[in-house]
């Protein structure tokens, strides 16, 4: 167990994607940022997802994994992120 007091934001990946995947259900959408961090927390998410995670706007409702992790991700990594969604658009059909 961590017993650090804070931890460390690191830079959400693709990999943060899954892991956030895996702790969020369909049915906890739509649901603000603020709420998520709870609910990530309350389903034991590590110290360092819920640090990533409180960078969401509190207030702002997500409607899905992949547009918490977008918001998540910093300015740098948003190339990255459409491509991706693209992607998932793509692999729909």
């Amino acid at each position: 167990m961590n017993d650090r007091a804070k931890a460390t934001a690191t830079r959400p990946s693709t990999t943060t994607a899954q892991l956030i995947s895996h702790l969020l259900r369909p049915d906890d959408f739509p649901a603000t940022g603020a709420t998520i961090v709870g609910v990530v927390r309350a389903r034991r998410g590590s110290d360092q997802l819920v640090a990533a995670l409180r960078r969401l706007t509190p207030e702002k409702v997500f409607n899905n994994v992949f547009e918490v992790w977008f918001d998540a991700v910093g300015s740098a990594d948003r190339r990255t992120a459409k491509v991706i969604g693209d992607a998932s658009l793509l692999a729909r059909f």
